[in-house]
């Protein structure tokens, strides 16, 4: 049964592509933390957020986009999934913004990770995309603002779902930053231990090709 639910949980290997393989790895991790996160949200929203039902509703959305992100990369595609996770987290706390305080929201921390994320899973260009996307996003919000153009916030965030908001926020970051470090040194150790194996397979070689080369020099004399 444990061995069952392992294999269950664990992430796709693509024999061939070790960078598919890393990026599907990570994903993976990221998607059972958020199915785990918006589960335990949606179960404990009636005791610290101010408006339990938009709670309940947006962590199953954020399941239901996990799910589903999931089962693509079961599928292997897993550039999809990752486009669609991130495009769906953005708008959906691009949304809770906007029903809250704006640019005031501690919702606007999780630009960064997305950010981070975005540039883990499917390289630069995606971080700098999303990073000037949530730059603009930004602005817009604080023009809205300003100009009194933002709806009166419904989701009014008091501070125990502000320190749950910004300890998850944090907490994801610096375990998806674990994450990459852990696979960058595990992709290190595996390059050097091919290099090693190189360097065995050349001195061989040339052993024997030294060997051969005495043979055929003593038959010829």
């Amino acid at each position: 049964m444990r061995t069952w639910i392992r294999r269950l949980l664990a992430a796709p290997v693509f024999e061939g592509d070790d960078d598919k393989t890393r990026v599907a790895n990570l994903l993976n991790t990221l998607l059972l933390a958020t199915l785990a996160t918006s589960l335990a949200v949606g179960l404990v929203a009636p005791l610290p957020f101010a408006l339990p039902l938009v709670a309940v509703g947006v962590a199953g959305l954020i399941f239901l986009l996990s799910t589903v992100s999931l089962i693509l990369m079961r599928l292997g595609v897993v550039r999809g999934a990752s486009i669609l996770f991130l495009i769906g987290l953005w708008i959906v706390f691009g949304a809770l913004m906007v029903l809250s305080d704006g640019v005031n929201s501690p919702f606007i921390m999780v630009y960064v990770t997305i950010t981070t994320v975005a540039g883990l899973l499917l390289g630069g260009w995606a971080a700098i995309a999303v990073a000037e996307l949530s730059v603009l996003a930004s602005l817009l919000l604080f023009y809205a603002e300003t100009t009194d153009v933002l709806p009166v916030p419904v989701l009014r965030m008091g501070p125990g779902p502000t320190w749950i908001t910004l300890t998850a926020n944090l907490v994801i970051t610096v375990a998806v930053l674990y994450l990459a470090t852990r696979a960058l040194s595990e992709a290190l150790r595996r390059a050097r231990r091919s290099a090693a194996q190189l360097d065995e397979q050349r001195e061989l070689l040339e052993e024997t090709v030294a060997r051969r080369t005495r043979d055929l020099e003593q038959r010829a004399i």
